[in-house]
Order: structure tokens, then C-alpha cells, then sequence
């Protein structure tokens, strides 16, 4: 598992994102759960600029599909406990 936090800019660069690339590729799940945008932005970088929705994304990542679920942190108050809980539980549906 690979960890980032807006205090932590040691994900950044190649070498981490080979390193999921590799972990996904060894597992093969049908979806693949990024908990937050900072990370989501690392790995697709080409869409810095784009506004981030949680659920399915159009972007694949290793043939894999993303959910992009909010950073569950006491920090975040960019979305409610109910839209935070109803991301997980969609996420439980998918898998």
C-alpha cells in the first residue's frame, strides 16, 4: 500500500507510480480504490486541471478501473459523513 498525505510530498515522481503500476498489474482486480484526489492527480496527471468526482472514473489504470472515494480524515470537510458513506457503499457494490 502506498500512503500520501498533503504533508507528505515523498509521493511524488516515476518511481511510486511504477511501483502501484506493478501491484496492480500482479493482482488484476476489476477496480481499483484511490482514497483521495492527491493521489489520483499523481498517477493521471493530465487531468490536474479537472475538477474530480468521486465514483467511477473514466481513466484506467493498468486496465484497471478507479473509484475515487474522499480521504477519509477529520481534516476533510469537503463532503458530509453521508456522501462520504454512500462513496464506500457504492464501492462495495462494484467488488
Amino acid at each position: 500500500m502506498l500512503r500520501n498525505s498533503s504533508r507528505d510530498s515523498s509521493f511524488t515522481g516515476d518511481s511510486n507510480r511504477l511501483r502501484l503500476l506493478d501491484t496492480a498489474r500482479h493482482y488484476h482486480h476489476g477496480v481499483m480504490a484511490l482514497l483521495g484526489v492527491t493521489i489520483y492527480r499523481m498517477l493521471f496527471p493530465e487531468v490536474r486541471t479537472r475538477r474530480v468526482c468521486l465514483g467511477l472514473q473514466p481513466e484506467r489504470f493498468a486496465r484497471t478501473r478507479v473509484d475515487e472515494l474522499p480521504y477519509p480524515s477529520e481534516r476533510n470537510t469537503h463532503y458530509s459523513y453521508r456522501v462520504m458513506l454512500a462513496a464506500f457503499r457504492k464501492l462495495k457494490r462494484l467488488v
